[in-house]
């Protein structure tokens, strides 16, 4: 990035020991170092790392800026985090101190429809009734198909997160050692299921 000057760019997870954390935070930092090369001897001379989620850069000593133990302590003590309930598998490619940019594998949903949203049922994500007259009940269609009564095997399969919600659609997440649709039992007829995969990338 200059002359004799080499940036990086890293994530670094850490979890914290059960004792005393037993809500067992894990935290997650992403950032730069920028080293300088001493010509001479090829060897680094200087270093410095900057963090994403904060303003003012520098140890926090020198900078004097609180910001740094600021977001140590937001994210040790942040009770606000999903359940331990598998997840699609993603890197953290940036956290900032509002938001975070990730890159998410491929993954399987189990899918059905939701009927046409009206305010209220749009504001219910879709989860109460077919909107036609209808009892149709999406999650619990999806919820039926997972623990097996909607499958044509009776297979069950674990709870995962999140549920996706979108107009017309909803889709519980599959666990990860499903990595292709055949691989999953088919529903029983009449059951309005369909299992796809969605590809990965970055949001």
């Amino acid at each position: 990035t200059g002359d004799w000057e080499l940036s990086t760019r890293w994530t670094m997870e850490m979890n914290l020991p059960p004792v005393p954390f037993v809500w067992r935070p894990k935290l997650t930092f992403t950032g730069t170092s920028v080293m300088g090369i001493n010509p001479a001897t090829m060897k680094v001379r200087t270093h410095f790392d900057t963090w994403d989620a904060i303003d003012t850069q520098g140890f926090f000593l020198k900078s004097r800026s609180p910001e740094g133990v600021r977001e140590v302590f937001t994210q040790i003590f942040d009770f606000t985090k999903q359940p331990d309930l598998e997840t699609p598998t993603y890197q953290v490619l940036r956290r900032y101190a509002d938001y975070e940019i990730r890159e998410y594998h491929p993954f399987l949903v189990a899918e059905t429809r939701t009927a046409a949203e009206g305010a209220s049922r749009a504001a219910a994500g879709g989860m109460t009734g077919g909107g036609d007259g209808s009892n149709f009940n999406p999650f619990g269609t999806l919820a039926g198909y997972i623990f097996g009564q909607g499958n044509a095997t009776g297979e069950k399969f674990a709870m995962t997160t999140p549920v996706f919600t979108s107009p017309g659609k909803m889709q519980f997440v599959l666990p990860s050692k499903y990595t292709d649709p055949s691989q999953l039992p088919p529903p029983k007829d009449g059951v309005p299921v369909n299992v796809t995969k969605v590809d990965g990338g970055v949001y």
